[in-house]
């Protein structure tokens, strides 16, 4: 089996979007999105090329009947990879999406609704609304902040980020009841546009080996909370590597009262 495993397709995809968002600095950048498959509710059920450190792989959750949207579908694939890295980065609306039908077929999938549509399910039909409220970010950058230089790795950090939890239900009570998010279950949580495009950011910044980068910004009192992200494309990895993150990037945050916490790649420490 595949699943959980880092390929030599999401090899590929690691390399296309490090190109971009490296050698096309000046351009927006290309976001990759996967789905995360319907293997679940079993760990480390996340298939390739969703398994791509690059890419934003996402699953479904239940959108209509009893526990939407606040339950994650039992089938939607989980993380870990095999090299430990959290999957999926969201979730996304996924049962009982209504979806065109081929008139070349006479399937039916979910339901019927007319002779042009059906219903469809699953993380392949998560991961295009998710691909459609990507296409909105990147819109919203560039006629409403006159920012026309998004990178991949901003976009997908800005979905990961505003994403909200999904209360700990998985629609298995052995599979993540309780956890929160961000978890190998929904990743960061359900999809929130409305957050996203509400998110400030710093992008199209860069550090060397060794090297470090401060920020320092007043967050007012208003605030309920505070999110912060690091999201950065990362170089392609190979199937045989045991470990495949290449670039190391962790962050530390100072409180005002002067107190350091530092934060690593480890969801757990999150």
């Amino acid at each position: 089996s595949q699943q959980g495993k880092y390929d030599s397709e999401a090899e590929d995809v690691d390399d296309r979007a490090n190109y971009y968002d490296k050698y096309y600095n000046g351009r927006e950048g290309l976001t990759i999105l996967f789905a995360a498959g319907n293997d679940g509710p079993a760990s480390g059920t996340v298939s390739p090329p969703a398994t791509a450190k690059n890419s934003l792989s996402v699953g479904n959750h239940q959108n209509r009947y009893s526990g939407a949207p606040d339950t994650l579908m039992s089938g939607s694939s989980r993380g870990p990879t095999d090299d430990g890295r959290q999957k999926p980065e969201l979730s996304a609306p996924g049962t009982f999406i209504l979806s065109s039908r081929s008139r070349s077929t006479s399937a039916s999938g979910w339901g019927t609704f007319d002779s042009n549509y059906v219903y469809m399910g699953g993380t392949s039909m998560a991961t295009p609304i998710t691909a459609g409220a990507s296409a909105l970010i990147y819109q919203h950058m560039f006629d409403n902040l006159a920012y026309t230089t998004p990178t991949s790795a901003l976009v997908k950090g800005i979905l990961s980020t505003s994403s909200h939890d999904m209360a700990g239900q998985y629609g298995s009570a052995t599979n993540g009841a309780g956890e929160i998010a961000p978890n190998n279950h929904e990743g960061y949580g359900l999809l929130d546009l409305d957050r996203a495009v509400n998110s400030s950011f710093i992008d199209n910044e860069s550090v060397g080996t060794g090297d470090t980068i401060g920020y320092r910004f007043t967050v007012p009192s208003s605030a309920p909370d505070l999110r912060l992200m690091l999201s950065y494309t990362d170089y392609p990895s190979t199937a045989a590597a045991s470990t495949n993150l290449v670039n190391d990037l962790d962050f530390a945050l100072k409180d005002p009262s002067g107190n350091w916490v530092e934060y690593g790649n480890n969801i757990d420490n999150m």
